[in-house]
Order: C-alpha cells, then sequence, then structure tokens
C-alpha cells in the first residue's frame, strides 16, 4: 500500500465508479515496485462492481491520463497475466509496449516460486 498514492487519488475530482477504482488502485499500488497489478477479476470483487464496469471505469481513467497499463504475461505457459497499472502522477511509466514476464508462481503454501529454468520455458 502507498499512502501517497491513496492519498493522490482520493484528491482526483472524478465521477463515483473510476474515483473509487483509482483509489483501490492507489491502495494497491506498491511504491517500491511503482505500479499495482491487481487482475480486472481481484478488483471486481473486492469493489463489487461487475468486471466491465470496472474495464469501463479503467478507460475512462486511461482517457484522463491518471492510469497507464502494461501487460504482463507468464513464463511458464506463456499466457496474459494481470495488467500492471501506473500513476503517472506518481512515478515513472515504461514506454508503451512494454511486456513484462512473470518468471513464477504462488505454490500451494501461499510462497512466490521463482526456481524456474529460463531454457526451459523458450
Amino acid at each position: 500500500m502507498s499512502i501517497r498514492a491513496y492519498k493522490w487519488a482520493k484528491e482526483q475530482e472524478l465521477p463515483g465508479v473510476p474515483k473509487a477504482v483509482l483509489i483501490y488502485l492507489g491502495d494497491r499500488f506498491n511504491d517500491v515496485y511503482g505500479y499495482a497489478w491487481p487482475s480486472m477479476a481481484r478488483i471486481a470483487r473486492d469493489t463489487g462492481w461487475h468486471q466491465r464496469t470496472v474495464a469501463k471505469a479503467i478507460r475512462y481513467l486511461k482517457e484522463t491520463g491518471l492510469v497507464e497499463t502494461r501487460r504482463q504475461y507468464y513464463l511458464r505457459d506463456h499466457s496474459l497475466g494481470p495488467n500492471r497499472y501506473y500513476l503517472p502522477d506518481i512515478g515513472p511509466v515504461p514506454p508503451e509496449g512494454a511486456k513484462f514476464p512473470i518468471k513464477g508462481d504462488f505454490d500451494n503454501q501461499g510462497e512466490w516460486d521463482s526456481d524456474l529454468d529460463d531454457d526451459y520455458w523458450d
């Protein structure tokens, strides 16, 4: 959680759903990494809105320049992962078209398992 991103999001003058989604992203923002990465399903579940409503709010936030997204994908099977959500007013944003590999996954105990052999996934 980033207090700075959360406070910044609360100060924005926006309609209800986009503002709530922005506040949620601010709350989930990681200052160390410089982005938030909840899935659309997670945002919908935590806010109580349908995924289409959340997607529409995120499109609105992108159009207003308050949020930038970049894609992540899993190296284990090359499937798409959750977006990275950047807040340009809070920190730097990678160039458009950047994709980010996720080199691990959570195991059954909830621990991060990143002991993957890069050559295995090529």
